[in-house]
């Protein structure tokens, strides 16, 4: 096919030697190809024959040389021959006055023929082929002709001619005159679908906007689309919204008497005289381009002329929003939802700014307002971080937020949408064991801990979790955490605590668990307190105290003053104390056999001995815990009178009362221990001999 297409390529030269000296302005390249190439056919034999037809092609062809992705454009007529092949470079400023020319000589009229879409494709493939076109050049064919009067087979082989387009990585696009019928707007159709191209119908309002946006990339929203009455008009606004890079008007008009304006937000005419604006300006479409627009309501107004219009607005901004914490978040904790508005990457700074955000999942939707004022969920004011504190979900759930930022002052938005799934994360249980008495300094067990995701175990290693066990007087005391039936790897998701109380009291554990769990670094604490623990504090045996000072007084003295002594008081009173004031007697043992005290050989002041020698002070003895009051020997029984007004006391399994008489093997419990009062010493607990002796 490439010699075929080279024999008409020479015929096209031919043909166009006549048109060198029209355009003195050619600027053909030299053969050094840059990456792509753009040809653009027009059908002279069609645009010379209806204005409207003319109107447009020269509107697609000074758009598409306004905004084009290969480096130079090439342009060619053709009506029953093609013509000569013209190129500018995009960079200079022989393009539009080539334009010029070239609509010019287009539009002028030529006589009889039909024009030969075959011979046009061909001198294009050659064209591309000439230069060695890279992947992506591209051929756009403008005419209404689609071969109505043409055999089936020739519309076959032109077909076949445009798929060779798509065998080297090229395409065509066809722009469809007004003027195009039915049919041959569906030929024309197939013939951009052979060649891996758009076709655009330009009989329709739409069909011009419509190759507008696919050459500029942009997507316009349509802010004017009616039919303008001879003297009518229309006024939209445009809200513009603060740091946006590029705003582009798209006017698609049916007569190029319709008269378009727009306006900036304080009201001046917007023009190409300014550095920040650029206009492509046609019969049948204008495209103005506003660089850096002024945050604001912009207006755009027409005064009609009986005329098709549309009017459609592209605002190009690097503002995005994203939400700081995408991570999943865990179920029945509630949600800081916080989002970061940025623009090129950069943390914006927006005043009087606001985020709607509506989270949406399978129980429903809610709106919920973030802000950057510091209060409701949102931690410092002014930061450029949008926040709000959104109730806890309920349950497993994934949720699509639709954010859109917004404005107090006008009606701009940015939107942007995301997920965000809610997940059980991991959970710790903790219960008491509630120990018997323990040896104090012993280490004893004091609570279980279990972890666990949605009431399902769940392995941690040990090194991830932190337990305190904390005393009545808010001490941490010694404790040990061990792992119970641990895995391969040394996990496990059950754990005993051990702790060594120093005192009895309630108890309390805390456990704080710190792990990485979906990417999220997550930390969350239980505990469990008023774990009673009664303590059984190391045997105490009184010493026998030093002697006092009287007890130094030499022998004689006191045989002197005892003399004295009997001489004064007579012997009855003396008999009478000792009948009245028994020798403090019986014994204190503890639940192991272990003698605490012996009354007997408890050694008192002086006048205590002989005046109030059968009542022993519980403050003797106050590692046991018995409070205030104090022991009476009688001669028949023995009383312990307590101080207290409910003692803290249990005799033989029953609450106390304020004075208790002590019998043999009576148990007292206080304070978690068992003691035994007894009359008699009890004998020691015979020695076993060791092996081997």
């Amino acid at each position: 096919m490439r010699t075929v297409s080279i024999t008409l390529l020479v015929i096209t030269f031919l043909s166009g030697a006549m048109l060198s000296a029209l355009f003195a302005n050619d600027a053909r390249a030299d053969h050094s190809p840059p990456d792509k190439r753009l040809l653009v056919a027009v059908d002279s034999l069609v645009i010379s024959a209806d204005r409207r037809d003319a109107d447009v092609a020269d509107s697609v062809t000074r758009l598409l040389a306004g905004q084009a992705d290969s480096k130079t454009i090439a342009l060619m007529s053709y009506a029953s021959m093609p013509g000569e092949i013209l190129e500018f470079d995009f960079d200079t400023a022989e393009l539009m006055n080539g334009l010029d020319e070239f609509h010019s000589f287009s539009t002028v009229g030529v006589r009889g023929g039909q024009s030969d879409q075959f011979r046009a494709i061909a001198a294009g493939f050659d064209f591309l082929s000439d230069f060695d076109a890279a992947p992506g050049s591209r051929m756009l064919l403008l005419t209404s002709d689609g071969m109505e009067s043409a055999s089936k087979s020739t519309r076959d082989r032109l077909l076949s001619l445009v798929r060779l387009f798509t065998a080297e990585g090229w395409s065509i696009d066809v722009a469809m005159l007004p003027s195009a019928t039915a049919a041959s707007r569906a030929f024309l159709a197939s013939i951009a679908a052979a060649g891996g191209g758009t076709a655009y119908d330009t009989g329709a309002i739409d069909g011009l906007a419509n190759f507008a946006s696919d050459i500029y990339g942009i997507q316009p929203v349509p802010v004017i689309q009616t039919l303008l009455a001879r003297g009518g008009n229309a006024l939209a606004p445009i809200d513009v919204p603060p740091l946006s890079d590029l705003m582009t008007v798209s006017v698609t008009r049916g007569s190029s008497d319709t008269l378009i304006e727009l306006f900036d937000p304080r009201g001046a005419p917007v023009t190409g005289a300014r550095p920040n604006v650029t206009v492509v300006k046609t019969a049948a479409a204008i495209l103005t381009r506003v660089e850096n627009p002024e945050a604001g309501k912009w207006t755009a107004r027409a005064l009609g002329d009986d005329s098709d219009l549309l009017i459609s607005v592209d605002i190009d901004h690097s503002l995005s929003i994203e939400l700081v914490d995408a991570l999943p978040v865990p179920v029945g904790e509630p949600v800081l939802l916080a989002a970061r508005v940025k623009s090129h990457g950069e943390p914006a700074n927006l005043t009087g700014a606001f985020i709607d955000a509506t989270v949406t999942n399978a129980n429903g939707s809610a709106v919920y307002r973030l802000t950057d004022e510091g209060a409701a969920g949102d931690v410092i004011e002014g930061d450029g971080i949008f926040s709000v504190l959104v109730p806890e979900f309920a349950a497993q759930a994934t949720s699509a937020i639709h954010m859109v930022l917004r404005w107090d002052n006008f009606d701009a938005t940015i939107e942007d949408s995301v997920i965000l799934q809610a997940e059980h994360f991991p959970t710790i249980r903790v219960r008491d064991l509630l120990p018997g008495p323990i040896d104090q300094g012993k280490f004893a067990d004091v609570a279980e801990i279990e972890i666990i995701k949605a009431d399902f175990p769940f392995p941690i290693v040990m090194s991830e979790l932190n337990v305190q066990v904390i005393s009545p007087n808010r001490i941490e005391i010694p404790s040990t955490v061990t792992a119970v039936d641990s895995l391969d790897d040394g996990s496990a998701w059950k754990f005993i605590v051990s702790a060594a109380p120093q005192g009895t009291g309630a108890y309390r554990v805390e456990a704080v668990l710190g792990t990485v769990y979906l990417g999220r670094a997550y930390e969350t604490g239980s505990g469990v307190e008023g774990i009673d623990i009664g303590v059984i504090p190391t045997p105490v045996i009184l010493p026998a105290p030093e002697p006092s000072f009287v007890e130094r007084v030499p022998a004689w003295a006191w045989a002197a003053l005892a003399i004295a002594l009997a001489i004064a008081v007579p012997a009855a009173v003396r008999q009478l104390l000792v009948r009245t004031q028994p020798i403090p007697y019986g014994y204190l043992y503890d639940d192991a056999g272990r003698m605490l005290i012996d009354f007997g050989r408890v050694r008192q002041g002086f006048i205590r001995r002989y005046f109030a020698r059968n009542r022993v002070p519980t403050s003797y003895m106050r590692e046991l815990g018995l409070g205030r009051g104090e022991f009476v020997f009688g001669e028949e029984s023995v009383k312990l009178r307590s101080g207290e007004a409910r003692p803290n006391m249990r005799v033989n399994g029953r609450p106390a009362g304020q004075i208790t008489v002590l019998e043999d093997e009576m148990r007292l419990g206080v304070g978690g221990r068992l003691l035994t009062f007894v009359l008699q010493p009890k004998a020691p607990p015979a020695l076993a001999p060791d092996a081997g002796d």
